[in-house]
């Protein structure tokens, strides 16, 4: 996924938490960002190292920019880029529903809010959003506001409430960049091999289960902010040639199974010119390569088998905004459900092509639709980790141009 500004108010899915909240986002104590990566140098022991010393390595930093992208007006311009992709940078939602995350209480003309458990979390500064409730921070929509001081049970805002609300159940803060951290680092002689990806979020899930999706990009994703110069061919579903599929080794280091997916997606849309937008979408089709919550895909009653060759996934549809999500979970059998992990594993390969074919069969992706790209990524849902894309491609092509 490739959010801009827009997408901080859109619904999407969760894998990593149960609902999603009521703030129309479409996707811990906090871990701090302790490790900054360092000026790169090129480790040579890697494998296929030995005889290229001196490779540049450029580094995206998000406290410099959360929205950073690299190789897309920059370098080659495309068709492969980098995203940070940080569209979710909020807390664990404050809803009364355990100790961790207790009710908060507003009252009329104070700036005081009350209800933590510990306040150890918070610094001043950060954005306080209150959701449905406009009238705590009159005349800002969207409720909004700022720690002033924090307290050991309490914090100080940096405005009065204009409403009492006691207990409050959807209360969030806004992270500061020196609460969390997220680098990208890629070498642009032989991008998109080798690209590393680190995070460092709070160890305590936000309210949408995700706080990221930095990723690794070939074409574009449906928007004119995430098409690159010299992007790829949209590729029509019904015609797509039978050798479609993408080639990967991915690394994946995370602190335990549940603090992140590994995910390779687009969008499907329903032009053929790849700016549209998110009103054209109207498909996201997902490949978890790593699943961190099997029983959330379980859950869906819209579900079938699939298997080609020796590879077999469990496919379930979800009906969400702004179009439905497919998420296809890799299997270690036919016709099984336990997920396959596909990271750490060597060099693995998906057939695109055979999985569209399925879909298009049971009417849930339109042969008409048109495939503008895809992505690559980690998305982070708590504690620390990395992935490293050590190889990457794609086979791109429609049926009348396969040889």
């Amino acid at each position: 996924m490739s959010p801009d500004a827009s997408k901080s108010f859109r619904i999407r899915r969760n894998f990593l938490a149960l609902a999603i909240a009521p703030l129309a986002i479409c996707i811990h104590t906090p871990i701090f960002a302790k490790d900054k990566i360092a000026p790169q140098v090129l480790d040579t022991s890697s494998p296929g190292f030995s005889d290229r010393k001196g490779l540049r390595a450029i580094t995206l930093d998000a406290a410099a920019n959360k929205s950073g992208k690299g190789n897309f007006s920059d370098g080659t311009r495309g068709p492969w880029y980098v995203y940070q992709g940080i569209w979710n940078d909020l807390s664990h939602r404050y809803d009364g529903s355990n100790r961790n995350h207790p009710a908060l209480t507003f009252r009329k003309g104070s700036t005081t809010v009350t209800g933590f458990n510990t306040t150890a979390d918070l610094v001043p500064g950060q954005t306080i959003h209150v959701v449905h409730h406009s009238e705590i921070f009159p005349g800002m929509g969207y409720t909004t506001g700022q720690i002033a001081t924090v307290g050991s049970k309490s914090i100080e805002m940096t405005t009065q409430a204009g409403a009492t609300y006691a207990p409050e159940t959807n209360v969030l803060f806004g992270l500061l960049p020196s609460q969390y951290s997220q680098t990208i680092t890629y070498y642009p002689e032989i991008f998109p091999r080798e690209t590393l990806i680190t995070w460092s979020w709070p160890a305590m899930r936000n309210q949408a289960g995700v706080f990221s999706y930095p990723n690794v990009q070939y074409g574009s994703n449906g928007k004119i902010s995430d098409t690159p110069a010299n992007t790829v061919p949209v590729l029509r579903v019904g015609n797509l040639a039978d050798d479609f599929s993408v080639t990967f080794d991915i690394t994946l280091d995370v602190q335990d199974s549940e603090a992140a997916n590994a995910l390779i997606e687009t969008y499907v849309t329903n032009s053929a010119t790849p700016t549209k937008g998110m009103e054209s979408y109207t498909n996201e089709v997902g490949v978890f390569v790593h699943v961190n919550n099997m029983s959330m895909v379980l859950a869906e009653k819209n579900h079938f088998n699939f298997s080609y060759g020796n590879f077999h996934a469990y496919i379930a549809t979800r009906s969400q905004s702004p179009c439905p999500f497919t998420m296809i979970v890799p299997v270690t059998a036919r016709n099984g459900t336990t997920p396959r992990d596909m990271t750490n594993s060597g060099t693995q390969t998906i057939p695109l092509a055979q999985i569209y074919a399925a879909l298009v069969s049971r009417g849930i992706v339109d042969a008409n639709h048109y495939i503008p790209g895809y992505q690559v990524g980690a998305e982070t849902g708590y504690g620390s980790g990395s992935m490293k894309i050590n190889k990457l491609s794609f086979i791109w092509h429609e049926a009348d141009q396969q040889k």
